[in-house]
């Protein structure tokens, strides 16, 4: 019997030692070969793990509790099912009737208005289901049922309508910007109230200075009756000048505006004067109403912050209404910072 034979190595002094020689015989060449695989397998089986580290065991497709779509009755939906599994599917709408296409591979009941679908195949198989809702044109909702236990499976499925669905979500932002609107009318409401009062305060200085335009019977005005200074929303003081708007006209107006300007006299020559205009931005306008009639009146309160004149700055008032066609300006409200 040939034999694996090692080869002793003689070394002598002052000579280097002769490579090793292996002779390997017909039966020693499975045990060299099972020799040379068995570091590499050992450090195979080192890195390789278990699936399911702790159980050992191979998990299929996952399983999820609740899942929420859309319905489309024009379109065929699918489902999965695990074998042996049971699956809940939710409707919007009351239920009427199911029908299984083939009840060897699943079996369709209905419950308290909810569609429960039991799948009956321990193997792949594939059917349909037909759901009529109990609409006035009885509605049907096909689906394309599969019994796969490689597929992920859903326990609950609920179906909103799309349509119905946007509908209540645009009413649901209808109501939010309503309550708003309320919210933000009843600080308006209380900001008025604050302002009207403020329309008939006394105490304050007087003014008493109007421009007026027109004949007797095309009579268009304003007059600056009075200024009074209270602290603002924020604190700081604010200056209220109550003023009264007279349309004399024929014609009611609905698009007075009021425009406030600081003006300054700058000689150019020596008899024209130019005057520098600048106007304020951050006035803000107040009217007892926004129409006056014809042949009427109506008060109004400007809130501007306080101002600081120069010397030969001063304050002037325009109303302005009819379509731009009719001015009117009252000079000198205020004058070098004096009230």
């Amino acid at each position: 019997m040939d034999r694996i034979r090692v080869p002793q190595v003689v070394r002598h002094l002052g000579q280097p030692a002769a490579s090793p020689r292996l002779t390997v015989g017909v039966y020693g060449i499975p045990l060299l070969v099972a020799a040379l695989m068995a570091p590499p397998m050992a450090a195979a089986q080192g890195r390789l793990k278990p699936i399911s580290e702790g159980d050992g065991l191979v998990h299929g497709a996952p399983v999820l509790p609740v899942s929420a779509m859309d319905l489309h009755p024009g379109q065929v939906q699918s489902i999965n099912l695990r074998p042996r599994a049971t699956s809940l599917l939710e409707f919007p709408y009351a239920v009427a009737e199911v029908h299984a296409g083939d009840p060897d591979v699943l079996t369709a009941s209905v419950r308290a208005g909810k569609v429960i679908l039991k799948a009956a195949r321990d193997t792949i198989a594939e059917t349909n289901v037909l759901v009529l809702l109990g609409d006035a044109e009885l509605t049907a909702i096909a689906f394309r049922v599969r019994v796969d236990s490689t597929q992920p499976q859903v326990d609950i499925v609920r179906f909103t309508d799309p349509v119905g669905k946007h509908l209540n979500e645009a009413e649901a932002e209808i109501a939010r910007r309503v309550r708003a609107d309320e919210d933000r009318r009843v600080n308006e409401l209380t900001r008025e109230r604050v302002l009207q009062q403020l329309l008939l305060a006394g105490n304050v200085v007087r003014i008493d200075r109007k421009a007026m335009a027109g004949s007797d019977r095309d009579r268009f005005g304003i007059d600056i009756e009075s200024v009074q200074s209270l602290p603002g929303e924020d604190g700081r003081p604010r200056l209220y000048l109550r003023y009264r708007v007279l349309n004399g006209t024929i014609a009611p107006l609905a698009d007075l505006a009021i425009v406030a300007r600081i003006e300054s006299p700058q000689r150019k020559w020596v008899v024209f004067e130019h005057r520098a205009t600048r106007e304020l931005a951050d006035l803000r306008d107040i009217r007892a109403t926004s129409v006056i009639p014809a042949g009427g009146s109506a008060y109004g309160l400007l809130i501007l912050d306080p101002l600081q004149l120069e010397q030969h700055e001063s304050l002037s008032i325009e109303a302005i209404g009819f379509n731009n066609q009719r001015h009117v300006k009252v000079d000198g409200v205020f004058v070098g910072g004096k009230k």
